[in-house]
């Protein structure tokens, strides 16, 4: 074997599998959601990032759609009102939540900052 070896008139190849890398991405994700895959990973023995990719390249294999319906503010308040006169107190909290719309300055704005007044 030489023990030095001449790479300059090599020419470099673009790697023909770029598009099966996988890309980096930040989220942020509930405590129990994080602890729930970590969960399900240990019993698979498999890291909890995978889990979470195998999920996600699942939903989207499957063309899978989240089923959401947002309650009005009215809605959300017969329902508490209803759960207060039945008793009926451990509705879940996804049922009564009611998203707020965001005010032209939080729309721009990063997590975590806040408003200069």
């Amino acid at each position: 074997m030489r023990d030095h070896y001449d790479f300059s008139e090599m020419k470099g190849r673009k790697n023909p599998y770029i598009k099966y890398l996988k890309q980096p991405v930040t989220m942020r994700l509930n405590r129990d959601t994080v602890s729930w895959f970590k969960a399900m990973a240990a019993e698979a023995g498999i890291p909890y990032q995978t889990l979470i990719n195998l999920y996600l390249r699942d939903c989207a294999v499957h063309k899978r759609k989240l089923q959401m319906k947002w309650a009005t503010q009215e809605s959300a308040v017969s329902q508490n009102r209803l759960a207060i006169r039945t008793g009926d107190t451990n509705q879940r909290c996804a049922e009564t939540l009611t998203p707020q719309p965001l005010s032209q300055g939080e729309r721009g704005r990063k997590p975590g900052k806040r408003a200069r007044e």
